[in-house]
């Protein structure tokens, strides 16, 4: 068997480009008809990674999320997945829609999105980062405003490897073009929080917590509509406990590779006490002194 890889990537990412995970799991089956080398490499695939069955359990969890809601949709597929998230409250502003909340925290597993959003019973939610995942179908896209690191840019000096080529491509976008991008969702984000929307996003990326917050956090406060009551928006501080993301990728092919149930991965989620962005007098600091004070203030709250 022989597949070229740079070819395969190229249109693995171009299927997913213009159709989503819908599109993969087409390109998969099409190509398996057609090819008995395809056939015979997404069968490898699938028994050493379990990754082509896991692509279709998304297209279910991207329609699941079109009949009942992402919090219902995200619980589903992390009960597959083994993962049993134990929390010691659940906030009341969770599934109160219209109240605007903008919520932040780690990111170091990569999955706190999945874990966030199993959380969510209100229908408003945005999370601001993964400009991969806006692509997996309208259902996921309407609930992420996309921003991509400049490494990523085709202007960068930063060489890919072959998953990164299929995220972000390779030659998309300029750096020029990835700053427009991330500054166009920020302005969403700010408008959508505004609006009494709920936002999520993660400072740091997949950097640990007590390293430089970017001030994302911050422009989105400063982004806020002109006229916004700062009173009537609450700062929520949220900690994800730890969460392999070995242990994450050894479930995925357990599950949807072997056919065998999930090894539970309990995973701790703490919702720190909220503060109120009048408090902070936001119209008098930039975005990176409201970025410092909630670093601050959350190390304070989570003990790092």
């Amino acid at each position: 068997m022989f597949v070229n890889c740079n070819l395969f990537m190229d249109t693995l990412r171009s299927a997913y480009l213009e159709g989503g995970i819908k599109g993969v799991n087409e390109h998969i089956d099409d190509s398996s008809a057609v090819s008995r080398s395809a056939n015979s490499f997404w069968e490898l695939i699938q028994r050493m990674s379990g990754l082509p069955e896991f692509a279709k359990e998304l297209q279910r969890t991207e329609e699941h999320i079109a009949t009942d809601g992402i919090g219902a949709a995200f619980r589903e597929l992390a009960e597959k997945l083994g993962i049993e998230i134990k929390c010691d409250r659940v906030p009341e502003w969770l599934k109160t829609t219209g109240q605007p909340v903008l919520a932040y925290g780690n990111h170091s597993a990569r999955v706190e999105p999945l874990l966030f959003g199993a959380f969510v019973e209100r229908d408003d939610m945005s999370a601001i980062g993964g400009g991969v995942t806006k692509n997996l179908g309208p259902n996921f896209g309407r609930h992420v405003l996309p921003v991509i690191p400049k490494k990523y840019a085709r202007d960068s000096d930063k060489s890919l490897t072959l998953g990164e080529r299929v995220i972000y491509g390779e030659g998309s976008l300029s750096k020029e073009e990835v700053e427009e991008l991330n500054r166009a969702s920020l302005e969403e984000a700010g408008k959508r929080l505004g609006q009494g929307q709920l936002i999520g996003i993660f400072p740091t990326a997949t950097d640990a917590i007590t390293s430089e917050w970017r001030p994302g956090l911050g422009r989105v406060i400063k982004n806020l509509p002109t006229g916004t009551d700062p009173g009537n928006i609450l700062l929520a501080p949220i900690h994800f406990g730890s969460l392999r993301g070995v242990d994450f990728l050894s479930n995925i092919r357990r599950v949807f590779g072997k056919g065998k149930p999930p090894k539970l991965q309990p995973v701790e989620v703490v919702f720190g006490e909220e503060l109120h962005l009048g408090d902070l007098s936001p119209n008098d600091l930039s975005a990176e002194e409201l970025t410092n004070i909630l670093k601050e203030d959350y190390l304070r709250k989570f003990g790092k």
